[in-house]
């Protein structure tokens, strides 16, 4: 028989036994939320600059409130390793059910995929509706903060064809080669950039491809978005996949500048010289002994004999104030008319390769037959649009052709 004392004590018993078993549970998952908070404190959220997010329409859900999907949107999705975020920056309606908090109080969710749509809910009220999200790549802690890390695998036909000032790949001299997009012809199977070599013209400095970003036009330039505002922070390596085709074999030279621009206040030609002299003169030379075949160049910068860059405060707008352009170049020395190359996979890291190719240019030569200057096997002097030439004939000598008139 179970009298009311002992009914009371049994009660007292189950009731201490639930609350030991809550407060099991609720330590376990304090230990859990723990890890996972330890998991990710010793790095760093930032923002990938490289992402732009697309807002669908609004839409309502009754009884819940508004919702949108939203779609990430890379340049190139290759650069982005770490875990993802989408950060609601600032919204007019309150965020429902977020995955987390921010450090800085901001809802946010957590992407799995690059390619999925985040499904966000909002609360109803009156009034207008907008919000901002940016997407966030978490970066662990033993990565350089001042490191610059990026590339670009030539996937998308960024080639511009209607106008050779215009944003896109263009060609630093006209009617120097033809560069075309080659679908599944890569180092990886991948899409890939071709350069042909249509004229008789050897000057390193004309032959070659350009991105190209007026400055009063919307930004389509990776490398502004990179590179622009990184004073002070370091390109460790630069490299860059390519396979050159030669009828007859034979050393090319590939020289690669990041140019800032404009950076003085003059015409083009002159101040894409002016970005090119505070910028890195990256350059190497492919051995003939590695024509037809890929090979992953890392440039040296023949400024300093290293393969490291540091960008410098010179970089910014001859006003003081707006924005630059960087502008990636890429040119071509000891080709022939019908010559080749083929440019893939390009890499800004931290570190160096462990086995790069090629040959470091000798004393400044950067043509492909020993030849001498920039003309890669020719004697032309390397002229740069821009130049100012002087010239003066005295008719000291008899130079009058025989035959004259008859």
């Amino acid at each position: 028989m179970v009298t009311s004392s002992n009914t009371q004590l049994f009660l007292s018993k189950m009731h201490s036994a639930k609350k030991a078993l809550m407060g099991f549970v609720i330590l376990t998952l304090n230990c859990q939320l723990s890890f996972n908070a330890l998991a990710l404190t010793d790095g760093t959220w930032a923002k990938v600059d490289t992402a732009s997010v697309e807002q669908s329409a609004r839409y309502t859900k009754r009884g819940v409130g508004y919702y949108t999907y939203n779609n990430l949107v890379l340049a190139d999705s290759s650069s982005v390793t770490g875990a993802l975020r989408l950060v609601i920056t600032d919204s007019s309606h309150t965020v429902l059910e977020p995955d987390g908090i921010d450090e800085n109080a901001r809802p946010y969710f957590d992407v799995e995929a690059l390619t999925d749509a985040t499904q966000i809910y909002f609360a109803a009220k009156r009034g207008a509706f907008t919000y901002t999200a940016e997407l966030q790549e978490y970066l662990e802690p033993d990565v350089n903060p001042n490191a610059v890390t990026f590339s670009y695998d030539f996937n998308q036909d960024q080639i511009q064809t209607e106008n050779n000032n215009w944003e896109g790949w263009v060609y630093p001299a006209k009617n120097r080669g033809v560069v075309s997009f080659a679908e599944g012809a890569g180092e990886d199977d991948s899409n890939a950039y071709v350069y042909e070599d249509t004229s008789t013209n050897s000057n390193i400095s004309q032959n070659g491809i350009r991105f190209n970003n007026r400055t009063n036009k919307d930004n389509i330039n990776p490398w502004t978005s990179i590179l622009a505002d990184a004073h002070g922070k370091t390109l460790g390596s630069v490299s860059l996949w390519a396979k050159v085709e030669k009828a007859v074999p034979g050393d090319v030279t590939v020289q690669h500048h990041l140019i800032p621009y404009p950076v003085i206040d003059d015409k083009k030609g002159a101040t894409l010289t002016a970005g090119i002299d505070i910028g890195p003169q990256y350059e190497m030379v492919i051995p003939a002994s590695l024509n037809n075949t890929w090979v992953q160049i890392e440039f040296i910068d023949s400024n300093t004999g290293k393969p490291d860059f540091t960008i410098p405060q010179s970089w910014v707008h001859y006003d003081g104030e707006s924005d630059i352009q960087v502008y990636p170049e890429i040119l071509f020395g000891g080709l022939e008319v019908g010559d080749k190359v083929t440019v893939d996979s390009y890499l800004i890291s931290d570190t160096t390769l462990e086995n790069p190719c090629c040959v470091i240019v000798d004393g400044g030569d950067t043509g492909s037959g020993g030849d001498g200057g920039n003309s890669g096997g020719g004697n032309e002097p390397d002229y740069t649009l821009g130049d100012e030439l002087t010239f003066d004939y005295t008719f000291d000598l008899n130079d009058i052709a025989s035959g004259q008139g008859s």
